[in-house]
C-alpha cells in the first residue's frame, strides 16, 4: 500500500467517527458492560444460592446470550476449536432456557 492511501483510509476513518481514540472508548465501554452485567449475575446467583431458589430461565438465558456471542466473536476471529465447542453448547442452554422461560409465562407444566 502507498503513503497516500494509507492516509486516505485514515482520513476516511476518521470522518466516520472510527478513529482510535472512538475504538479505545467503545472497547472499554464493552469491557465495564460485561463486567456489569457479570457482577449483578453473581449477585443474582449468590442470592439464589443462600435462599435455595431458582433464577429465573430468563436471567439464564440472557447471559447465556451474552456467552455465546462472545464464543461466537472469539471464535470467528481465531477459528479455535474451544471456542466453537463454547458457543455451541452456550448457544443449545439459552435456546432452552428460552423455551422453559416461554412456557412458564404461558403457564405451561413440565
Amino acid at each position: 500500500m502507498s503513503k497516500e492511501h494509507i492516509l486516505e483510509m485514515a482520513k476516511k476513518e476518521g470522518m466516520l467517527g472510527l478513529d482510535e481514540g472512538s475504538k479505545h472508548t467503545k472497547g472499554l465501554a464493552n469491557l465495564y458492560a460485561r463486567i456489569g452485567f457479570l457482577t449483578v449475575y453473581s449477585i443474582i446467583g449468590i442470592f439464589s444460592i443462600i435462599t435455595s431458589t431458582e433464577i429465573n430461565p430468563g436471567v439464564n438465558a440472557m447471559f447465556m446470550a451474552s456467552l455465546s456471542g462472545e464464543f461466537y466473536s472469539f471464535w470467528k476471529t481465531s477459528k479455535k476449536l474451544y471456542y466453537l465447542i463454547f458457543f455451541i453448547i452456550s448457544f443449545a442452554v439459552g435456546i432452552g432456557n428460552v423455551v422453559i422461560a416461554v412456557n412458564n409465562m404461558f403457564g405451561a407444566t413440565r
